[in-house]
């Protein structure tokens, strides 16, 4: 799950998913029904989209970054108006020392 761009509230709830092999798209429907029974209204997200495999950073965590661009990227795609992607800076404290 990522933060989708929203002009009104921030960001919505918009997640990715890599089926088993064999398994039709349909049952995307109802994983988002089967999540919208577990959790709180706020926390469901709006779409699923398949996708081949979930992008990996160099320790082999979902990197949630390049999920985040693929979203952009097809927003800016269908539609212009959509609302443009901002990379945030991070406001966690720095590693560095001051010498």
């Amino acid at each position: 799950m990522v933060g989708k761009p929203d002009e009104v509230l921030g960001q919505r709830v918009f997640g990715f998913v890599k089926l088993a092999s064999g398994t039709r798209e349909t049952v995307v429907a109802e994983i988002l029904q089967n999540v919208a029974e577990r959790l709180a209204a706020y926390k469901v997200p709006e779409d699923l989209r398949v996708v081949q495999a979930l992008p990996r950073n160099a320790l082999g965590k979902v990197d949630r970054k390049m999920l985040q661009t693929m979203i952009c990227e097809n927003e800016a795609t269908l539609s212009p108006e959509a609302p443009k992607c901002v990379e945030r800076e991070s406001t966690a404290p720095s590693l560095e020392r001051n010498r």
